[in-house]
């Protein structure tokens, strides 16, 4: 590879070599679990902005086929859903083997305290109620790549 020096601000030589790129963040691996198609796809299109992958399921049968393909880094789960809760979803992810170590977010149109003692309880890391700021998901992204 052929080295090309460039000068920074301060006129301080750098040396690089050609097709060396910065180290870019992880990309991650995201499920957002929502019943309704249009805010979970909003959810998806929003964490895509930020750089990560995002697919959209609407219920638990196509969460457990979606873990099938590819194992989550983290689930964005809708709270209040028809047949099984989110919370409840979130339960058996962590039972999983596949998912135990995925981190959990709880998405709701409510905030009351039992549904964010619920989803603690559970171990759900964060807690967003709707509409969803591009500034709180941008939070739970870079926890999420902390670790």
């Amino acid at each position: 590879m052929s080295q090309t020096t460039e000068t920074t601000p301060g006129n301080s030589s750098v040396e690089r070599r050609q097709g060396d790129q910065p180290t870019a963040a992880r990309k991650l691996n995201l499920l957002v679990v929502d019943d309704n198609q249009e805010v979970g796809e909003s959810l998806a299109m929003l964490l895509e902005a930020l750089g990560h992958h995002a697919v959209v399921v609407r219920n638990w049968q196509m969460a457990v086929e979606q873990v099938k393909l590819c194992v989550p880094d983290a689930v964005y789960l809708d709270i209040e859903m028809p047949g099984i809760s989110g919370i409840e979803i979130g339960r058996r992810l962590h039972q999983h083997p596949e998912t135990a170590n995925a981190v959990l977010i709880a998405v709701t149109g409510h905030s009351l305290p039992m549904y964010m003692d619920d989803a603690l309880a559970v171990g759900f890391r964060h807690f967003l109620v709707k509409p969803v700021r591009l500034e709180d998901l941008a939070t739970t992204v870079q926890s999420v790549l902390a670790g």
